[in-house]
């Protein structure tokens, strides 16, 4: 063939998928723990909430998703002949290891506002206020 340089061949690795849904990945379990503290706060009479929480206890690297590659690099290698020799090899990319969170609520009722300001009315303007943010319609 007329243009076609054989003096240097070239061949690279080709990915060759299975039937369609015929691959699964890794299984996917992790082990969550939460403990939850109720109290009435000293100082505003309300009840609170502590919540202490450990996401992913024992720390499993759970696939999110698997990609392939001629190194273990962020980004993408191209397999183009003469920039990367190198065969490919499957990586997998995870998410969120252990993860600790700790969260405190406060339980604010009618009660607390209308003894605070002594005021039903404003009371009422708040509470119709935060609805209508809450329950915000396009």
């Amino acid at each position: 063939m007329p243009g076609l340089n054989v003096e240097e061949p070239y061949f690279y690795e080709a990915i060759i998928y299975g039937e369609r849904n015929s691959a699964r990945m890794k299984d996917y379990h992790r082990l969550d723990i939460s403990l939850t503290y109720r109290k009435n706060s000293k100082r505003l009479k309300l009840p609170v909430e502590w919540t202490f929480a450990v996401y992913n206890a024992y720390n499993r690297q759970n696939p999110y998703y698997y990609y392939y590659n001629s190194s273990n690099a962020d980004y993408f290698v191209s397999p183009e002949p003469g920039v990367s020799d190198k065969p490919l090899s499957m990586y997998q990319v995870s998410f969120f290891p252990v993860l600790p969170t700790v969260s405190y609520k406060i339980y604010f009722t009618e009660d607390f506002f209308k003894k605070k300001n002594n005021d039903t009315k404003r009371f009422e303007r708040i509470k119709k206020k935060f609805n209508n943010w809450l329950y915000y319609e396009n």
